[in-house]
């Protein structure tokens, strides 16, 4: 008969399991595989990564839990813990089913695999928005509608582009559209302006622009991933294509604002900041993609996300610093070993299993951190005391008010 503790188990056993698959270990050499995995998503100042006892509260039960289910052993001398072969045999299963969904998820991270996608999701849009406009009589839905067709278009543009091996044609004629896009997004501001017309609020055509908004929010981020990733031009175009679609649905809703405020001049205002914005970003891509032409390769991190990574290297800023204040990183050859070994994804057998193990740019991100720490003044070295760290004024005062947002988002 199953206990109500396994029926709450929504697979933390396999995890812990997977920990153990290359020999016994203590519990805290768990906790300490659960922390680096969870480093993999930027997660270094948290409780459970701090805290001792909310790890062992999560550990220990599903461990005695295993041992009664026949998953694991415990040795008294040593205090380590290991596979039973029925252990070994789950973990060995739970691995077996993240490489098949990493091999899936690698193949949707492929160039073509995105334009696919892309054109998909477009295609659908559409068929949708064309009916509902004629139904609903609605010239905005119309073109919303005429917009995701011609994105879909484009989607087939950059497939046959990439996978012809002509991404760079592919490239620009994308990057056409977006001008266009552009373009007339600033003459239709200027002009409704002018004329004094203001948007009339329709029901349907306010669903369609939030479903497209949605939508292109969600390509966005899937685009913008893999293109960066993959060093794959057209198709960080088409991310900032979606983006662009992403600012023009927020454009329309202002304009609903504005017809039901009676106030022209915010939709003006609005419709010329999205218009510049998206010729922008056409003529930084226009820079990109020439730099491209005449150099072979060019960076493209500069359209990753950046504020996750500021948000991910501030967490890991406050991690050293909580470290080095609890004592446990006392000398800078220790903190730069400890900002190593803190991301060394290699030896999590789940990250391997999904293909997410590749830990050369976070260890990249780490040592500058450690620069960072000392160059922005959060640390100092005593010469009298063997080179011992300790924080400065503006090391604990970040470490104080890092301290006081955890305990305030856990309501201690």
């Amino acid at each position: 008969m199953t206990s109500k503790k396994q029926k709450h188990d929504h697979g933390q056993r396999w995890a812990i399991a997977s920990a153990l698959i290359d020999g016994a270990r203590t519990l805290e050499q768990i906790g300490d595989h659960f922390r680096i995995l969870a480093r993999r998503f930027g997660m270094f100042y948290t409780p459970v990564a701090l805290k001792e006892a909310r790890m062992g509260a999560f550990l220990k039960p599903n461990l005695h839990a295993m041992q009664k289910a026949g998953w694991v052993v415990y040795h008294e001398a040593d205090h380590t813990w290991e596979l039973t072969e029925k252990g070994r045999r789950e973990a060995e299963k739970m691995l077996a089913e993240l490489k098949k969904a990493g091999s899936k998820f690698r193949s949707m991270m492929q160039p073509q695999a995105v334009s696919q996608i892309t054109f998909l999701a477009h295609l659908i849009l559409s068929l949708i928005k064309f009916p509902a406009a004629m139904l609903s009589g609605s010239v905005a839905l119309l073109n919303d509608a005429l917009d995701t067709a011609m994105d879909a278009l484009s989607s087939v543009i950059v497939y046959l582009g990439i996978r012809s091996g002509k991404e760079h044609i592919a490239g620009f004629m994308l990057l056409a559209f977006m001008v266009a896009t552009g373009g007339y997004a600033l003459w239709e501001s200027v002009t409704r302006f002018i004329e004094g017309s203001v948007m009339q609020p329709d029901g349907l055509a306010f669903v369609a622009v939030a479903v497209s908004a949605a939508l292109s929010a969600i390509l966005w981020v899937y685009q913008r991933y893999t293109g960066v990733a993959a060093g794959s031009m057209p198709v960080v175009a088409q991310s900032v294509d979606s983006r662009n679609h992403l600012l023009v649905a927020g454009g329309v809703g202002v304009s609903f604002l504005a017809s039901w405020l009676g106030l022209p001049v915010l939709d003006l205002i609005v419709g010329l900041i999205i218009a510049l914005m998206i010729l922008k970003g056409a003529w930084d891509l226009l820079v990109d993609m020439i730099k491209q032409q005449k150099e072979g390769k060019v960076d493209l991190s500069g359209y990753g996300f950046q504020f996750f990574e500021k948000h991910r290297q501030r967490h890991m800023i406050r991690w050293f610093l909580s470290e080095i204040d609890r004592g446990r990183i006392r000398t800078r050859d220790q903190l730069y070993q400890e900002a190593v070994v803190s991301v060394d994804f290699e030896q999590i057998p789940q990250l391997q299993a999904f293909g997410l193990a590749d830990s050369s740019a976070a260890k990249k991100t780490a040592a500058q951190t450690v620069e960072q720490l000392f160059g922005d003044g959060y640390l100092r070295e005593d010469p009298q005391d063997g080179q011992m760290l300790s924080l400065t004024d503006k090391g604990e005062k970040e470490l104080r008010h890092a301290q006081q947002r955890l305990r305030r988002w856990h309501g201690t």
